[in-house]
């Protein structure tokens, strides 16, 4: 995370799981996750995003299939080398999104 932070102005880290009443499995379940990815695309116009966590098959797959969903014009990029799963990859790889 150190080397990020020198990036800081172009970085951003969302949090999800913050609401105590739900389980939150995608970054778009958390109200205050979805809302600053709703405004950092529309004010920055951004048009590739790339997403990486734990675990690669349960988080960072429902965060990709919501962003699919909900952004179906913006390249998502799965950050393989930075995303553990608990499946050992499988379901990442299944997705395809070249």
């Amino acid at each position: 995370m150190k080397a990020l932070e020198k990036h800081s102005d172009s970085v951003r880290f969302l949090y999800k799981g913050e609401s105590i009443d739900k389980d939150e499995y995608s970054i778009f379940q958390s109200s205050k996750g979805a809302a600053e990815m709703d405004s950092n695309i529309k004010v920055f116009g951004i048009e590739e995003i790339d997403i990486c966590g734990l675990a690669g098959d349960v988080c960072v797959a429902n965060t990709l299939r919501d962003a699919l969903r909900l952004y179906p014009d913006i390249r998502f990029r799965i950050l393989t080398h930075y995303t553990a799963s608990l499946d050992g990859g499988t379901l990442l790889a299944s997705l395809n999104l070249s």
